[in-house]
């Protein structure tokens, strides 16, 4: 919803709780949809144990039995994983290239996806459900079956997108295939081919992708930022380099911790500064006014919230016990952000998605990776070293191509790197949130990825180029 209502969608609360049309946004020039995922955020929830009870736990003594249990049982699983990975790598050969193959055997041994009490625990599972969504979708809407899709996604995305789309490449190698039963009279009877996902392409900004790499470049920037000292840089990288070390076991529980503990010191030392855009010194990010908004009951009744709204049932003649039921449901269904969703996903944050990339790029799905110069969360040199090292035909010559200036209106507004299938774009006056800090130029992006970049005003380096005084 953060997308929705401050990054790209067409709508946006105001200070008086009212919608507004933004001025520009994505739908202006195709059909959006946007999704709340993993189950646990947004109006979804799964810790109601019946219609009684509220979906949010507040007991401090049912939390903590509920925190103990997933945390002995992510132990537990990262004992798995690190019997695995002990197992099965192979340590003279580079961890990265090793750690994508065994989870790419992980996924094609069709090993099951992990949940924790209806909480997903990895990629596998946030697949599973989405991939039901998108079929109930195209039922749902058959005219989109004939519409390009393409994925869209920030941050922690940077692993949703292209586990999703690998995902539907998987899934649509099956639909691609006739198939053949016999009749009651033993005749081979054609079944129709199914429907195939029309996917064509993803965009990742300010991506969380292969946080191996990533992580190993958080000091580095702080310092060279000005942002901390000499010593605080080398425990952020004492910090950077433990977290690392676990990965390349198969610790992945214990990678995230140091990880986190790399920003714990960042913030510590910086007095609190906002790492999704560091321009905005210590102020945090402020998503209340939405929230406030998505908890307004007539909102909720609006948008159906855990059932249809009381007038319709009424007319559709369902008993009063059943509608007072979906009205108890929907006062009690609150707009949230569970933190048991981002605890039950600790063993999934250090994995690497960046090798799904490279098989969506050989399987001809564009990818555009696209950051903003002020994150220092997903920052660009942090996805430098990823993007340099996917596998795929074009990578010499993407790796060879010359940086371009991308200009708008007489301004910089960015450098593109780009070959016919990828494209990384550096894009200037903006954070972690590119298209709410730079709007008409984050639909631009799109629009290349979409309908490709020669439409933008790109120049070499090194050309005379007349610009406005000022840079955006």
């Amino acid at each position: 919803m953060i997308g929705l209502f401050f990054e790209n969608g067409p709508l946006r609360v105001t200070e008086d709780m009212k919608l507004a049309r933004q001025a520009i946004h994505w739908a202006d020039e195709y059909s959006v949809l946007f999704i709340d995922q993993p189950v646990g955020t947004g109006y979804s929830y799964v810790t109601r144990r019946s219609d009684e009870d509220d979906q949010v736990v507040t007991d401090k003594a049912t939390l903590h039995k509920i925190h103990e249990a997933l945390r002995s049982e992510l132990r537990h699983d990262q004992e798995k994983e690190e019997r695995f990975f002990a197992s099965h790598i192979n340590r003279d050969l580079p961890f990265k290239s090793e750690a994508d193959r065994l989870h790419k055997e992980q996924l094609l041994e069709g090993e099951d996806p992990l949940f924790h009490n209806g909480y997903v625990k990895d990629q596998r599972a946030v697949v599973q459900d989405l991939l039901v969504f998108l079929d109930q979708f195209y039922e749902r809407y058959p005219e989109q079956q004939t519409r390009e899709l393409y994925l869209a996604g920030e941050s922690y995305a940077g692993k949703y997108i292209p586990a999703l789309a690998y995902g539907i490449l998987e899934s649509n190698k099956g639909r691609r295939h006739q198939h053949s039963s016999q009749d009651e009279d033993n005749k081979v009877v054609a079944v129709p081919e199914q429907f195939v996902i029309p996917l064509k392409g993803i965009a990742l900004g300010n991506s969380l992708t292969d946080p191996a790499s990533q992580v190993q470049i958080h000091a580095d920037h702080a310092f060279y930022l000005g942002l901390v000292t000499k010593k605080q840089a080398d425990r952020m990288r004492t910090l950077q380099t433990m977290s690392v070390q676990e990965a390349e076991k198969g610790r992945f529980v214990a990678s995230n911790e140091h990880r986190l503990a790399v920003f714990e010191t960042f913030k510590n030392a910086t007095g609190g500064l906002n790492w999704y855009d560091i321009r905005k010194g210590s102020v945090a990010n402020d998503w209340s006014r939405m929230e406030t908004f998505l908890n307004t009951p007539s909102v909720k009744d609006s948008l159906n919230v855990f059932g249809p709204r009381k007038a319709f049932l009424e007319a559709q003649g369902v008993p009063a016990n059943e509608i007072e039921r979906i009205e108890k449901g929907r006062e009690q269904t609150k707009y949230n952000k569970d933190p048991v969703v981002i605890k039950t996903m600790a063993g999934d944050i250090m994995k690497s998605t960046a090798w799904m990339v490279s098989e969506l790029l050989q399987n001809n799905i564009k990818v555009l990776a696209f950051q903003g110069v002020f994150d220092f969360r997903d920052g660009v040199a942090g996805s430098q070293t990823w993007l340099d090292e996917l596998d795929w035909a074009k990578q010499e010559e993407f790796l060879e191509s010359e940086r371009e200036l991308w200009i708008r209106q007489g301004q910089l507004a960015g450098f593109i790197t780009r070959v016919p299938g990828l494209a990384k774009v550096v894009v200037l006056g903006a954070g972690h949130l590119a298209p709410m800090d730079q709007p008409t130029a984050s639909l631009e992006l799109i629009r290349g990825l979409v309908q490709g970049f020669e439409e933008m005003k790109l120049k070499k380096q090194g050309e005379h180029i007349q610009l406005q005084q000022h840079i955006i």
